[in-house]
Parts: structure tokens; sequence; C-alpha cells
């Protein structure tokens, strides 16, 4: 593989993972018409989940993933709020509850379910399943969830719930639909591109991560993004008492990580034959997520509901984090 197709590659494996955590969330609804989005957002997502599947994959080669290992990773992942953003220690909002150095539920929200599901999991099974001959991830994902998978009905519901989460994006049907058409048309690009050199099937996950070379450059990348960010964004945030719980919270889970990869599996991945998606289903599948966020918004502003559903959709994340926690560190 030349470096430009592996550099492609990943580069639509970083933008996968952003259009999934920051565009669907309307964090950063024009990554791509900014700087700031080519610069720190698409390496800072990108660089994570390139980082973590290779530390996963290169311990566990020829291996399905079980979704706790891939949780874990998540996990590690969100914490990067701390640092770069500093919302772990002030919170999203002026009256965030803080506790021990936490804004306890933007951490449970971001930390134990929007990173680990919306950052790392789905953008790296998308990938994954539309560009590799591989389904590593897809076969250590747990049985209901597999189910889901295995049928065009299934996944039309998730990304009607992705589609649905959307709609925070923005208050305005024309600035949601500006978003994702602003994001989705280059990933469609690129796919398409792919396809048509028929390259989409050709290389496993594995096969398509980056040289100990590459990973070399990509860990020293994101150090600098971690370094800058900490010391050039809201500084005055940083005391020795916030960063101690976030070393011990550091430790714990990349404990609990390590152990996660080291006993991933032993069993053998199928050799059962990768289907692939036909583009059209694809544009389909992305035109739903944008139709359904569309018409959510449409909703909120016709029936005044936003705020009640902000509320009902943030205690949702908040039970479903602390109930995948517990099933992950169960796994």
């Amino acid at each position: 593989m030349s470096k430009k197709t592996r550099f492609l590659f990943l580069l639509l494996l970083s933008m996968i993972s952003v259009f999934f955590a920051e565009v669907i969330s309307g964090s950063m609804k024009y990554p791509l018409l900014d700087l700031w989005g080519y610069f720190v957002v698409i390496p800072l997502y990108g660089l994570h989940t390139i980082i973590l599947l290779y530390i996963i994959i290169r311990n566990n080669e020829n291996k399905k993933i079980l979704f706790s290992t891939l949780y874990f990773a998540g996990v590690l992942f969100g914490l990067y709020e701390a640092y770069i953003t500093k919302v772990l220690w002030v919170g999203l909002s002026d009256d965030s509850f803080i506790f021990i150095q936490l804004s306890v539920i933007d951490f449970i929200v971001l930390v134990f379910f929007w990173h680990p599901i919306f950052s790392f999991i789905i953008p790296s099974l998308v990938f994954e399943k539309l560009m590799t001959n591989t389904n590593y991830i897809y076969q250590g994902l747990p049985k209901l969830m597999k189910r889901l998978l295995d049928n065009k009905v299934g996944i039309a519901i998730l990304f009607i719930v992705v589609g649905i989460f959307s709609a925070f994006n923005g208050v305005s049907l024309e600035g949601l639909f500006l978003s994702l058409i602003a994001m989705s048309i280059p990933i469609l690009i690129i796919i398409y591109l792919f396809r048509k050199k028929e390259l989409h099937q050709k290389y496993s996950l594995s096969e398509i991560l980056p040289s100990k070379r590459g990973i070399i450059f990509c860990s020293i990348y994101l150090a600098f993004i971690y370094v800058f960010m900490t010391f050039f964004i809201s500084f005055e945030v940083l005391t020795l008492s916030n960063q101690i719980v976030i070393w011990v919270i550091y430790l714990i889970f990349g404990f609990i990580f390590y152990k996660k990869v080291i006993n991933n599996t032993h069993e053998p991945i199928s050799t059962s034959e990768c289907t692939p998606i036909p583009f059209l289903t694809i544009v389909i599948y992305l035109s739903i997520i944008i139709v359904s966020g569309l018409l959510f918004v449409l909703v909120f502003w016709l029936l005044g509901i936003r705020d009640i559903f902000t509320i009902v959709t943030w205690i949702s994340w908040i039970l479903l984090g602390i109930y995948l926690l517990i099933y992950s560190m169960l796994k």
C-alpha cells in the first residue's frame, strides 16, 4: 500500500470520527471550513482512534475485538476533555455539579458514554465495514447489537437515533442541514473514489493502520496537541488537586484497558466473507441521519419541547454511561 493510500484511509477514519462526535453533537459544525478543524480537531479525533486501534489490534492479530476492550479504549479517549478542553473540571455550563474536583454529570456523559460510543466505537465499526475486508470489531459486539446490525431495519433505527441526537446541533433547519451536508459530502466522495479504484475491500484493518514508525509520528503529533491545548487554553483552570484526580482516573482506566487488551480473547475471527455495502445504501443511511435530524428540529420548534427533550436525553445518556461501564467491567 502506498503512503498516499494509507493516508487517505486514515484521513477518512478521522473524518468519520469527527462527523459522529463533533458534527452530530454540534460541538463543531463545520470542521472542514476552519483551519482549527484541519490542524487540531480532525487530528485530535483521528490520532486517538488510530493509536488506540493500533494498540488493540497489534496485540490481538486476527482475533475478534471484544466490545469491552473497545469501550475502555473509548474511556481513555474521552479523558482528553480534561487537559485539552478543561470540560471535565469546569463543566459545560456555569452551574455544573462539581464533586471531587470534577464536573460529575459531564464526566459520566462524555467519558462513559459519548466518546466511547460516538468518537471511537461507531466510527471504527463504520470504517471497518465500509473500507476493509475484515470484521474484527463487528464480531466482538454484544449479541443484541449484532442482531440490529444484521438487518437494514435495525441499522435504519440506529441511524434515526443518531439523527435525533443531531437535532441538538442547532435550532435552525438550515444550520443543521448545512452542517451535516458539509461533512457528509467529502466523506462520501472519498468513499466513492476508493470504491472506483476497488480498494475498499482490498486491505484488512490491520494493514491500513500505520507501521511502528508511523504510530510514533502520530503519538508525537497528539502529544503536541495535548501540550499546546494544556498551556494555551484556559491554563488557569489547572491546579495540583484537580490534576491528581485525573491522574488517578487515568491510572485506573489505563490499567483496566491494559488488562482488557491482553485478555481480549483467544478466539480467532470467523473466516466468513465480508459483504460490501452498496454505495447507494451508504448514501441512504446518511440521508436517514440528516432527514431524521431535520424532522426532530421541526418537532422541537412546533411543540416547543426542545428543553424537555434535552433533559430527558441527558438523563438517558447518564444511565447508558453507567450501564455501559458496569457491563464492560463485568465482561
